[in-house]
């Protein structure tokens, strides 16, 4: 997990922010961190990184579930699909998000989150999809 430089154009495509305007984007820029993963590996999403949006860029990740001493693969998720811990009924410990190639990932905190809906950026029905 190291921290990358983001790009505004190429932001303005990714399917989660493609209706934001460039003011909306400069905001995004402003108050979120994008960082740079490995393939296979982990993203955090547990402690204090429960509450924390994930917001897939570029590459893949894959969901797991661990349960009953066997790992089920929950999905394989491209571009533009979000995660956040807190939206999930399972025990922490049993579900991890890991990059199955190399990806870059926005990091969004929930209160920047929320702000994002106070202030009407149009990301409803991007969470609605996941």
């Amino acid at each position: 997990m190291t921290p990358s430089t983001k790009n505004l154009t190429l932001l303005a495509q990714i399917p989660f922010f493609k209706e934001f305007t460039m003011e909306q984007l400069k905001w995004v820029d402003a108050n979120t961190t994008e960082y740079a993963f490995t393939a296979k590996e982990e993203i955090p999403t547990s402690g204090a990184m429960k509450s924390t949006y994930w917001i897939l860029l570029y590459g893949s990740w894959e969901m797991k579930l661990m349960k009953k001493g066997k790992i089920i693969t929950l999905g394989v998720h491209q571009i533009g699909k979000w995660f956040q811990r807190n939206t999930l009924s399972e025990p922490e410990d049993m579900i991890h998000l890991q990059a199955t190639s190399n990806a870059y990932i926005l990091m969004v905190e929930e209160e920047e989150m929320l702000e994002m809906f106070i202030k009407k950026f149009p990301i409803n029905e991007n969470i609605g999809f996941g």
